[in-house]
């Protein structure tokens, strides 16, 4: 069982290594890929909004983040490989993108915290203290909508990152990181990461 589907919304029912390697081969290519971190949350919004889940299930990359799935799957009787949680994922893209040389930038998470600064200053300075020489960026963009992706891209594009965090809400995050597809942007990757960002900085609203 390689693929299984919650309402709708495909999940790559993979192991932790396979998500692994699918992620290096993801980084080590000059393509744009995106992966999507699914929970409940997005799977309730995607049940209600078919475009939203037509457009979670063509990502490159379902991954599951959510215990409530893996219970869902074990009141039938059946069991998921593995929860990747999104704090674990970036924990990992931040290792790889060190040993690789590679960009990492976080757009969102506006936030303010801790000193005025926003979470994603605050989670940045805490992987580069973890991943000594890592190349990250932050750009807490204010409030984003359809009307404004063209110039959300255009900025993301001058920070010439590899890879990309949008920690926005769902589901527009998702709706923005497949709209970066079709865009000269020079990511290999991006992902939702949602509020993944703001637990790495400590911040709990």
């Amino acid at each position: 069982m390689r693929t299984v589907s919650v309402l709708g919304v495909r999940l790559d029912n993979l192991t932790r290594a396979e998500i692994n390697q699918t992620i290096n081969n993801f980084l080590l290519s000059d393509n744009y890929h995106w992966l999507a971190t699914i929970n409940p949350e997005i799977v309730l919004h995607a049940y209600n909004q078919p475009v939203y889940c037509r457009t979670l299930n063509q990502s490159d990359l379902n991954i599951i983040d959510g215990v409530g799935i893996n219970l869902i799957y074990l009141l039938q009787g059946k069991k998921l490989n593995h929860r990747y949680p999104g704090v674990d994922l970036i924990d990992y893209l931040a290792s790889r993108a060190r040993e690789l040389n590679l960009k990492i930038l976080i757009f969102g998470s506006q936030e303010k915290f801790l000193h005025g600064q926003h979470t994603a200053l605050v989670a940045a300075d805490k992987l580069k203290k973890k991943y000594p020489g890592l190349k990250i960026s932050c750009d807490p963009y204010g409030k984003i909508n359809q009307a404004n992706f063209s110039p959300a891209a255009d900025r993301i594009k001058q920070y010439g990152a590899d890879i990309l965090l949008v920690s926005l809400r769902n589901p527009i995050q998702e709706e923005f990181i497949y709209y970066l597809k079709t865009k000269a942007t020079g990511l290999r990757l991006a992902i939702g990461s949602g509020g993944a960002v703001n637990m790495i900085s400590g911040f709990f609203p």
